[in-house]
Formats: C-alpha cells, sequence, structure tokens
C-alpha cells in the first residue's frame, strides 16, 4: 500500500496561496489521479500523458482531497474504493470545498452495479466508467468532460455577471405560463417586491397582490393585453410591501411560445424605478418651484393658468390675476441682510397662501425673469395670484385689498419689527388678455403704476401701461449707451456750515441729459441703472468726474470746499471700489479730505466685518465718510459706535415736516443729538424755508443744504457762486 501523498509532477510551490495557483496560466490541463493501485496510477497516468495532460497522482481520498486543495486540478479521476477515504467520500468532500462546487469528477470502480452508479452520482460525481479502461477511449472522455466543465464555467460567469447587472439595475426576470397562471420569478424580483424567496408569487394572481390597490386592476388588463399580442411595451405602477414601505416599478413582457407550437407564456422584467421617480421629482420641483418659499415659480404659474383659462373659458366665469409687489423690500434686504430679505419673503408667502381663498393659485415670480426668456427661480419680491371662478371682475379689488392688508402685519425677524406694504396689479381675462403670457405681463404692469402712486397702491391694467412699459425698455436701451455718449453730467448743491456761515461742500448730484428726451429725472432712471447692473460702472464714472470739478474749484489762500459721493450699497461692496477711489485721487490730485462718501444705512448690515475693513481703509486714506437718509432704514445704532464716519444726514422727509409735524421735529433733534453723542457732525438736506433754517439752528444742527441755500447747478455755475459767496464781506 502507498503513503498518502501526491506522486510527482508538483506543479506549484506550496508557498504559493491554492487561490492563486489556481488563477496561474497552464500550459497543458492537469488532472488529478487518486486510485490506490499503483499499476492503475502508472497507466492512466502515462496515457494521459501521451494524451497531452500533465497528471498528478494520490494513493487514498485524504491524499487526493489534499491534492484537490493544493492543486486546483482542472479534473479528478477518481477509484471507487479504497483505504483512509474512499471516492464517494472523496467526491462529496470535494463538492464541499469552495473551489470544487462545479469541478469534473470522473469515478472509477470495478464494479458496474447500478447502485454504485447511483451513489457515485448522488455525491456529486460528474461522469462514472468501469474498469478496465480502454485507453484509446480515455483521452476522449477527459477532454469531454474539461469542455463540458469550461462550458459550465462560462455559463455560471454570465449569469453571474447577468445576477449581478440585475441586481445592480434592480431588474428581476420573471417567466408566466399562462395555460396554468405558473409564475417563477428570480431572486431580484423578490427583492424589489420585499418577498423572501420561500414566499416568492408563484402565479400571476399572488404577484398582482404586491401592486397597489390602487393600480391593481390597471395591471390585470395590462396582463391580459399582453397575453392577448396587444398591450403597451411596459406599465409602470406603484408595489406595496409586506412591510408597507412604497416602490415604483415598470413591468415589461412579451408573448412567447406560440411559433413554435409551445405553450403559450409571458417572459418579462421588473424594474425598480424608485430612486429614478425621486430624482425626476426633485428634478420637477427645482424646475416649478421656488425654493425658498416652496410656491409654484414663474413657470409653473403659467402652467397652472393655462388650465385655469381654460376652465374660465369653458365655465364662462371672470378670471383675475394679481401681481403682487413688495414696497421697500431692497431698502430692508440691504439693511438687514439677505437672511433677513428671505426671511421675509418666506413669510409673505405663507401669508399669502392663507389670505387668498381656497381654490385660488399662489406662485411668486420674478419681475426680472419675464424679460429674459421666463428665466424661473430667480430671487424677487413679487408675487402672483391667480383668482378663477370670481362672480364679478370687480370682486378681485377686493381679494387684492385683503392681501395687502395681510401682508401690511408686522413681522419679527432677528429681533426687529419689519413693516412691508404691497402694491398690487390686475389683469382680467377676456379684458386685459386671452392668454397666460398677456396677462401676467398686463397685470405687472398695472402693479408697476400702482407702485408710481405710492406704497400700497393697487391698479387694474389699462391699455396706457403697455405703453409706458415699452417707454420703460427703450429708457433701458438708451441708458446702456448712455455712458459710453457723455450723456451724464453733475450738477452741485451747496451745503452751508451754520456757525461760520461758509460754503464747506457740494453734493454732487447726477443728471442724465438725452439727446432726444431732454433731461431725465434721476427718480426715472436710477433704480433702473441698478436692475440693469450699469450702477457700479456709473457710479465709478461720478466720483472720477467729481474729483475733478473739486480740485478744479479750489482757491489758493481760501478754505478747501469738498465734495459729497453718493454711493451705492453695490459699489461699495465691489472689491474694486477702494483702488477706484485711490485711483481718482491720485489722478486729479484732490486732497482726500476733501471728498466725503455718503451711504446708507444698509450698507453696514449686510457684512458688517468687511464693511468696517472698507471704511477703515478709506478713513486711512483721509477720505470723509457720511451715513446718508439716516432714519429711514434699519437705524443700526449699535454699528454707529464701530464704524469710523464723521458726519450723520438727516432725511428731507423729516426736514419737510419740521415747522408742522412734530413727530418730524422729534426725529430730527434725536438724530442732531445721537450725532452730537457720537462726536459726529450731523447735516439736514431739503431746507427750503427760513422756517426750517432756524429751527435746525435752534436743535444744533451742524450743517444743511436745500434750495433755501441754492439749487443744484452745473461745475462752471458753482465756482461763480463760490466766487460770489468768498467774495461777500465776512
Amino acid at each position: 500500500m502507498h503513503e498518502s501523498n501526491l506522486s510527482p509532477p508538483t506543479l506549484c510551490s506550496a508557498a504559493t496561496p491554492a487561490a492563486a495557483r489556481a488563477c496561474q496560466p497552464r500550459a497543458r490541463p492537469l488532472l488529478l489521479v487518486v486510485d490506490d493501485e499503483p499499476l492503475m496510477q502508472d497507466t492512466l497516468r502515462i496515457t494521459l500523458e501521451e494524451a497531452g495532460f500533465e497528471v498528478a497522482c494520490a494513493a487514498d481520498g485524504r491524499a487526493g482531497l489534499a491534492g484537490f486543495d493544493q492543486l486546483r486540478p482542472d479534473l479528478v479521476i477518481t477509484d471507487a474504493n479504497m483505504p483512509v477515504m474512499n471516492g464517494f467520500e472523496l467526491c462529496a468532500a470535494i463538492r464541499a470545498h469552495p473551489a470544487g462546487r462545479h469541478a469534473p469528477i470522473l469515478m472509477l470502480t470495478a464494479a458496474g452495479d447500478s447502485a454504485s452508479i447511483r451513489r457515485a452520482f448522488s455525491e456529486g460525481a460528474t461522469d462514472f466508467a468501469t474498469k478496465p479502461l480502454q485507453d484509446e477511449l480515455i483521452g476522449y472522455r477527459v477532454r469531454y468532460l474539461l469542455e463540458g466543465s469550461r462550458n459550465v464555467r462560462a455559463l455560471l460567469r454570465s449569469q453571474a455577471r447577468l445576477a449581478s447587472a440585475q441586481r445592480i439595475g434592480r431588474i428581476g426576470h420573471w417567466d408566466l405560463e399562462l395555460a396554468d397562471d405558473r409564475l417563477t420569478v428570480s431572486e431580484e424580483v423578490c427583492r424589489i417586491i420585499g418577498a423572501e424567496r420561500a414566499g416568492a408569487p408563484r402565479s400571476g394572481g399572488a404577484f398582482l397582490a404586491f401592486v397597489h390597490p390602487d393600480d391593481r386592476a390597471a395591471a390585470r388588463q395590462w396582463l391580459r393585453d399582453v397575453a392577448g399580442g396587444d398591450a403597451a411595451a411596459m406599465f409602470e405602477h406603484r408595489l406595496l410591501r409586506p412591510d408597507g414601505t412604497l416602490r415604483h416599478a415598470v413591468l415589461q413582457a412579451e408573448l412567447t411560445g406560440e411559433e413554435g407550437g409551445g405553450r403559450p407564456r409571458l417572459e418579462g422584467v421588473l424594474q425598480d424605478i424608485t430612486e429614478r421617480r425621486a430624482a425626476e421629482q426633485r428634478i420637477r420641483y427645482l424646475a416649478m418651484y421656488d425654493g425658498l418659499t416652496g410656491l409654484p415659480n414663474r413657470r409653473l404659474c403659467a402652467e397652472q393658468l393655462e388650465g385655469a383659462l381654460a376652465r374660465a373659458t369653458r365655465n364662462k366665469t371672470p378670471l383675475a390675476v394679481l401681481i403682487i409687489g413688495l414696497d421697500g423690500f431692497t431698502r430692508i434686504n440691504e439693511a438687514g441682510g439677505h437672511a433677513a430679505g428671505d426671511r421675509l419673503l418666506a413669510r409673505v408667502g405663507e401669508r399669502l397662501c392663507r389670505c387668498v381663498r381656497e381654490g385660488d393659485h399662489v406662485a411668486r415670480v420674478d419681475t426680472g425673469s419675464y424679460a429674459h426668456e421666463g428665466v424661473a427661480r430667480l430671487a424677487g419680491d413679487t408675487f402672483a395670484a391667480i383668482l378663477p371662478d370670481l362672480a364679478r371682475a370687480e370682486d378681485a379689488a377686493g381679494v387684492a385689498v385683503r392681501v395687502q392688508e395681510c401682508v401690511a402685519q408686522p413681522c419679527f425677524i432677528n429681533g426687529q419689527t419689519l413693516f412691508v406694504t404691497a402694491s398690487v396689479g390686475i389683469a382680467i381675462h377676456g379684458i386685459d388678455g386671452a392668454c397666460a403670457e398677456d396677462l401676467l405681463k398686463n397685470a405687472e404692469s398695472a402693479m408697476h403704476f400702482a407702485k408710481r402712486g405710492g406704497h400700497g397702491g393697487l391698479r387694474f391694467f389699462t391699455a396706457g401701461m403697455n405703453a409706458d412699459a415699452a417707454r420703460k425698455l427703450a429708457l433701458a436701451n438708451d441708458l446702456r449707451m448712455a455712458l459710453a455718449q457723455g450723456q451724464f453730467c453733475l450738477h452741485y448743491q451747496p451745503q452751508l456750515d451754520l456757525e461760520s456761515g461758509r460754503i464747506i461742500a457740494a453734493e454732487a448730484l447726477l443728471r442724465w441729459e438725452h439727446p432726444e428726451r431732454g433731461r431725465i429725472p434721476p427718480l426715472d432712471f436710477i433704480s433702473l441703472a441698478e436692475e440693469l447692473g450699469l450702477i457700479v460702472q456709473i457710479g465709478a464714472w461720478v466720483i472720477r468726474a467729481a474729483c475733478a470739478a473739486a480740485r478744479a474749484w479750489q482757491q489758493p489762500g481760501q478754505p478747501p470746499v469738498g465734495v459729497a459721493v453718493n454711493v451705492s450699497p453695490k459699489q461699495f461692496r465691489e472689491p474694486g471700489f477702494l483702488p477706484l477711489v485711490q485711483a481718482a485721487l491720485a489722478e486729479t490730485g484732490l486732497a482726500p479730505q476733501c471728498l466725503e462718501l455718503e451711504v446708507t444705512e444698509g450698507v453696514m448690515v449686510g457684512d458688517p466685518a468687511a464693511t468696517i475693513a472698507n471704511m477703515q481703509a478709506l478713513r486711512a486714506l483721509g477720505v470723509q465718510l457720511a451715513v446718508d437718509d439716516f432714519g429711514t432704514g434699519y437705524s443700526s445704532l449699535s454699528y454707529l459706535r464701530q464704524f469710523p464716519v464723521q458726519r450723520l444726514k438727516i432725511d428731507q422727509s423729516f426736514v419737510r415736516g419740521l415747522d408742522r409735524d412734530t413727530h418730524s421735529a422729534s426725529i430730527a433733534q434725536a438724530v442732531i443729538v445721537l450725532g452730537h453723542a457720537l462726536d459726529l457732525k450731523v447735516i439736514a438736506e431739503g431746507v427750503e424755508t427760513d422756517a426750517h433754517l432756524t429751527l435746525l439752528r435752534d436743535l444744533g444742527c451742524d450743517e444743511v443744504q436745500g434750495y433755501l441755500i441754492a439749487r443744484p447747478m452745473p461745475q462752471a455755475q458753482f465756482a461763480d457762486f463760490l466766487d460770489a459767496r468768498q467774495a461777500l464781506p465776512a
């Protein structure tokens, strides 16, 4: 009896891991012969080597199992009856080995009885042969087994790749025998429907139990249509899993079997599209809804309006469109920062949803987006309301008033009480337009007219408003050309020091001399320049021109007369603003202390750290800083202590009411006291009467400007004005 070891050839080093050895390429297939008879071993080895195979041998089942683990042969030939571990036990052990599930095994025995054959195949043998073997046939038999093994492995790899692809794509396949309603499903189908393999549906009716009840009848009819050869290629539906979760899926099927005379069946796939549907819904939300308020955006509003118009036409009922624009929102947004502005918009959206009656649609739209290809989801302070099924068109005004009252309620945001009003424009279907586009445009024009009449305005659309909108568009086009064509100029309004009676500075005021329309008031184009993004370029020109003018009117031996320039918050926050000021002073030779930059309170609140840095850099240059329109915005008293400003400017709205309104006088006095407490100069604008001047002097105001002193004038006239003032006796 031989020892339980492997005979040569030893093809791989034992130090090489078995898995790695199995992957190494071989010049010839390796066969493992396991037999306790040396003669049989030698005969098989010589015969198989002559047939072109590598052969290793083992003398019993235990050595054969060790050889299989070490060498990972391409095929095992084993005797059935051996000591230590017989061939049947070896076959079972190889099948239990991780690498032996599909290894080809040829079982040999001297007994050809049926019991031995049944046992061999039951233990996992691939083929069975009786001794003695015919030498000329053994090689062909081995090659046949190896070819079958390769085919099986290729099929298994293909099945594994298919299963992996189906798992990744969440696609399961199924097969339904129509005659007996017998269903076969893959594991992936079970995963999709949330069923254990043991609980997999075995019939079409059992599968339909997993379909959402609301989709079940349609799914059943679709299967019938497919079986009848007349149905859509796919059917989308919902699945209700046993755990209560909802999934979205697609069924696809085709009728097979009839062409070849076989039994008709449906073969198809089930795909889980839940994530795809969620992504589609998210994309639709981003495209159709405003991310800030959650309301429909302009695009969806137009779609809803088209549907409402179709119903209104069909039912012959009035329909109105309201465009709701917030008054003064820009000032609040600048003063409180964008976060506060966003919260205010969200709060207004909530209020509109509550105050507009059920059945009306509310949507946020951007005033600028309509003229630019209907761009959706842009920031804005304008909302729209669709009022269908009105009893009378005039009833829209009642809803508009309710909207205004609702919006006007105070908002408490970031510890501040904010008030905002709404101006509303109304367009009526059939009178002011027949399509969604016209109604939105005309209601928007009416809203802009309402704003011109003051805060909280309300206007129905009239035909003349379209002409005004066209004029505004033409004005915007002209404004883009004005700077390049030198149509802007500056006028200067003197500022008087009350203690000395001397003109200490002049405020530079922008004027637009249109070649065809004549002089255009600043109120008509400053806000438009901000909308168009031109305010930074225009502001840069103003600073350079004002510095040049101020340098020109300086006279030797006379106290310097400065110039004050208004700076928009957007311009002040520009990274290039400080270099612009430095360049303007250097180019003109104007002393920095002769330039004063006026900013509103809003510029101080948006980004305090950046504002402080900018102001300190300007002060380091020697430039003066003033807070314009103090008291009309956020009144940021806490910031005044931190920011290096030298002057507060009382807004003219308070000055004009000094002699007839005790509240205006109290506000003016409070600003003066506050300014002096902070060691700041205080200047009042809009001084038009002797009474204004007397009251301000009595209140301790430091400086004034207004029509009482002089109206704004061109540079040359202002220079003459200075000469005349300086020629007066002291």
